[in-house]
């Protein structure tokens, strides 16, 4: 991130800055890596002496895609064609959050929609797929 500041009077001294209220900074580019909410704080000062308000910005720095669990079915079991059966998947992003809008389930390339149960005796026997696919907040995405 990078920042400038402007005085039409006496010209900027220097900029100021923090991160996550650590030690007081001077430059004007800030370079974040770690994931997780941070906290930048910054300033100017003029050769005058006059100091600008403190701004405060939030950044959030995401690259982790959401974790997908499908405990039901579990991978690789056997069900009887006469019952229903209803998956179980748990989505979640411990920074940015899941983006249900852009989550999909299919069942063999079918759509399926979450919470509805499957008539077994409907699909023909053999193994069949479930493939979640979400997105976080910050864009990243999952499959599984």
């Amino acid at each position: 991130m990078c920042a400038s500041a402007i005085d039409n009077e006496s010209g900027v001294a220097n900029t100021y800055y923090t991160v996550d209220d650590g030690a007081e900074q001077t430059g004007t580019t800030v370079v974040l890596s770690d994931e997780g909410d941070h906290k930048l704080v910054y300033w100017s000062v003029d050769r005058a002496g006059n100091v600008e308000e403190r701004r405060t910005a939030a950044i959030m720095i995401d690259k982790t895609a959401p974790a997908i669990v499908v405990s039901v079915p579990e991978d690789g079991s056997i069900y009887e064609d006469s019952g229903d059966l209803t998956p179980q998947i748990t989505m979640t992003d411990n920074l940015s959050g899941v983006d249900n809008g852009k989550t999909t389930v299919t069942l063999d390339t079918n759509s399926y929609r979450f919470g509805t149960a499957i008539p077994l005796y409907t699909l023909p026997l053999g193994q069949h797929s479930l493939v979640v696919s979400s997105s976080d907040l910050a864009g990243k995405w999952a499959s599984s």
